[in-house]
């Protein structure tokens, strides 16, 4: 949940406390890894971090990314791609390889 820009579990225990935007956070079917859009570089991109931790941040989009669904057998990511006039969209996937990954 969004909560003052900062992105919550609860509605009281904030997760991610950056100056940015932070929304649209969805847990990973096994619960290790968060996947979330923030507007750091300049327009919303969306990011996958290990969990509870938050560590280990990666960049999953590169064109614009928002409304992250995780396939429910894990490993794979689905995404909104916002186009040019912001109006048009393309729904994304992208493989997340999570063995080994701390």
């Amino acid at each position: 949940r969004e909560e003052n820009g900062n992105l919550t579990l609860d509605g009281s225990q904030i997760f991610l406390g950056t100056q940015y935007t932070e929304r649209g956070g969805q847990l990973s079917p096994d619960g290790r890894y968060l996947t979330y859009e923030s507007n750091e570089s300049g327009q919303f991109e969306l990011y996958v971090v290990s969990f509870p931790g938050g560590g280990g941040k990666r960049q999953v989009s590169s064109a614009g990314g928002m409304l992250p669904r995780w396939n429910p057998q894990g490993g794979e990511l689905f995404y909104v791609e916002p186009q040019g006039n912001g109006e048009s969209r393309s729904m994304m996937a992208v493989s997340i390889e999570t063995q080994g990954v701390p």
